[in-house]
């Protein structure tokens, strides 16, 4: 079959819960769908309250190593800036991307001189930044390194 243009469908059925004046089959119909919906949850919250989880053992990110490298890359280069003399001063999760051949950092506008640059007067204070990183508060390397040490825990590392 071509098609010229895109064709939207659900992927399930339309079920209504207003029944129509009259229509028994329907007001069955939805009894019957909320009777089984019932019953699947009922049997979904048994099992998850059963399942016994081991969180002792060892931890499965050794054989993936994929996190690990990427992790190692970001701090290859904030070691690279580091040795520049040069701290990146933003660095979370969302300015890290992270592609098939690695992490690309992004977002350098707060990027500066170690112990020279300042942070923007407008640094959200609702962000839990390290110790000292404050508006118009110096740029440290020490930030950057408490930043990849939240990535590595946020990551299991």
């Amino acid at each position: 079959i071509y098609i010229d243009k895109v064709i939207i469908e659900p992927l399930t059925d339309f079920i209504s819960l207003i029944p129509k004046p009259g229509d028994d089959s329907q007001v069955s119909q939805i009894a019957r769908f909320l009777a089984a919906l019932n019953n699947a949850m009922n049997r979904l919250n048994n099992y998850y309250r059963n399942l016994q989880l081991n969180n002792d053992g060892p931890n499965d990110q050794r054989y993936f190593p994929y996190f690990s490298t990427y992790q190692d890359k970001n701090n290859d280069r904030i070691g690279a800036l580091h040795e520049q003399n040069i701290v990146f001063g933003d660095l979370r999760h969302l300015n890290i991307l992270v592609t098939r051949k690695g992490t690309i950092l992004v977002d350098f506008e707060w990027c500066g001189r170690h112990s020279i640059d300042r942070y923007p007067v407008t640094t959200s204070t609702e962000i839990p930044w390290p110790q000292g990183a404050n508006p118009s508060a110096l740029l440290m390397q020490a930030h950057d390194v408490h930043w990849l040490q939240v990535i590595k825990h946020d990551l299991n590392l």
